[in-house]
């Protein structure tokens, strides 16, 4: 008896010695953690009365994982943004407000790889005269989204409109209240996260994330890891009656943001990103019990046609990319799109854009009202 607790004693202590060694080796050669520098220790972000939040104008920060090292630059107007915008629109240009979350604010990627700037660039490769104003926000919802259209829109003046979508945006969308500066202060602690310059302090050992890594760069292990989490009621199946409200919701400050546009002459774009889930499960052709990844994607489009708004789905292009190349267009921890998904996204919008605003733009003529 006493032989056999000295072996397990043995045992445990020389595991416990490997497990320490690897975790070392992690920390030291392969570190797992993601660091933010902020410049003169100051966060991206400010709280803001009625949006929670803004961007810091002329912030920056550095920012180094183990998928990715970007450097986020705000501009003198407080957006990820080299271009210049004068209150003023040149003539014969048509302007483009786009608005969104990270993902049109383009986290984890180089500036040149986001893909509004893919976009732009495009278009202007065309010889398209366009002022592409680039106004997405980390941590934003598509009521946020709406009010800062409602912010930005007397000083710009922007043409159409580019709403970014995502399927998280349901669950977090409440309706836009008579005060909304009173309903913001009321919640910024959901803001506190973004508007600190510290970052989160976790317990995680490097070894276990570097396991989930590998973990999640399977896509058999990602999908069945994803059902393992709320956010898979994003596609459950029979609509729960939280979700039916939150799509009832999110249907009015669409329909919110749609009058706006409308009745100051411009035009309501939605483009819609699918979240790395769907794309997964559709190229793979996956099936799961009780869940449709296309159902928020067909409603919604069905509401755009309805409601006389244009709903741009990048969800097949992205499937059909990943089944023919299985190429990841995602990172696979952090969820934001990576510089190819970014690109793919980019050039579609373009061409899918280029389709719909045929009249108004031209090489040699410009915007045309």
């Amino acid at each position: 008896m006493k032989s056999l607790l000295r072996d397990s004693l043995i045992v445990i202590f020389i595991t416990a010695i490997l497990f320490g060694l690897i975790e070392v080796s992690f920390r030291l050669f392969a570190p797992q953690e993601i660091i933010h520098v902020y410049k003169d220790e100051q966060s991206l972000a400010l709280r803001d009365s009625v949006l929670g939040h803004v961007y810091r104008p002329d912030a920056s920060s550095k920012v180094r994982g183990p998928e990715f090292t970007v450097e986020y630059k705000i501009n003198a107007f407080g957006m990820r943004d080299e271009a210049f915008h004068p209150a003023i629109k040149p003539e014969n240009t048509l302007r483009i407000l786009i608005l969104g979350d990270s993902f049109a604010f383009g986290a984890a990627n180089d500036y040149q790889n986001i893909w509004p700037v893919v976009f732009e660039r495009a278009l202007t490769q065309k010889g398209y005269k366009i002022d592409v104003m680039k106004a997405g926000v980390s941590a934003y919802d598509t009521k946020k989204e709406v009010l800062y259209l409602e912010r930005l829109y007397p000083d710009y003046h922007p043409d159409v409109v580019v709403l970014n979508f995502l399927p998280n945006d349901l669950f977090t969308n409440t309706p836009i209240a008579v005060n909304p500066a009173a309903e913001a202060w009321a919640d910024l602690n959901s803001d506190e996260p973004v508007v600190r310059a510290q970052e989160d302090k976790t317990n995680a050992l490097h070894s276990v994330l570097f396991a989930k890594r590998m973990l999640l760069s399977n896509d058999f292990f990602y999908t069945r890891l994803y059902l393992l989490t709320r956010r898979s009621d994003y596609f459950s199946m029979p609509l729960s009656e939280n979700l039916q409200k939150q799509i009832s919701i999110t249907q009015q400050i669409l329909q919110r943001a749609t009058d706006f546009c409308e009745q100051r002459g411009a035009r309501f774009v939605v483009l819609f990103i699918p979240q790395q889930f769907q794309v997964i499960v559709k190229a793979k052709e996956l099936q799961f019990e009780n869940i449709n990844v296309v159902f928020i994607d067909e409603l919604f489009y069905d509401f755009a046609r309805e409601k006389n708004f244009f709903w741009i789905t990048t969800l097949p292009t992205l499937v059909e990319h990943y089944k023919s190349n299985d190429v990841d267009l995602y990172f696979r921890l952090d969820g934001h799109l990576n510089k190819y998904g970014n690109q793919l996204v980019g050039d579609y919008f373009a061409a899918e854009f280029e389709k719909i605003f045929a009249q108004q733009l031209s090489p040699t003529k410009g915007y045309s009202q």
